[in-house]
């Protein structure tokens, strides 16, 4: 019985790391997407606080600033990354653009 169930873990060791190459390609191909996602919403964020910024520098209102993030994320495959009602309401949101559009001048 002892030999039989050996031969079965060792049956079953030797099925699992003859996929292990599948597994570990699948799991990096998974990776990689989930790493391309991460830095495509980082840049989102980045550019639309960075065009926020300047906006605001310039003078520009913040529904304006809204409007214009709003229909640039549709074209730039930004949209539903963040949501700019709920980010441009939080005080510190607010009090990072003031900060960044002071240092900027």
């Amino acid at each position: 019985m002892r030999h039989h169930a050996a031969h079965l873990a060792s049956e079953a060791h030797r099925q699992s790391t003859r996929r292990y190459p599948f597994e570990v390609h699948t799991f990096e191909e998974r990776l990689n997407t989930i790493l391309d996602r991460e830095r495509h919403a980082v840049g989102c964020i980045r550019n639309g606080l960075a065009a926020a910024v300047l906006a605001t520098q310039h003078g520009v209102s913040q529904d304006l600033i809204k409007s214009i993030l709003g229909g640039a994320a549709g074209l730039t495959g930004c949209g539903g990354i963040a949501d700019i009602n709920q980010i441009s309401n939080a005080p510190m949101f607010q009090q990072l653009l003031q900060i960044l559009a002071q240092n900027v001048k």
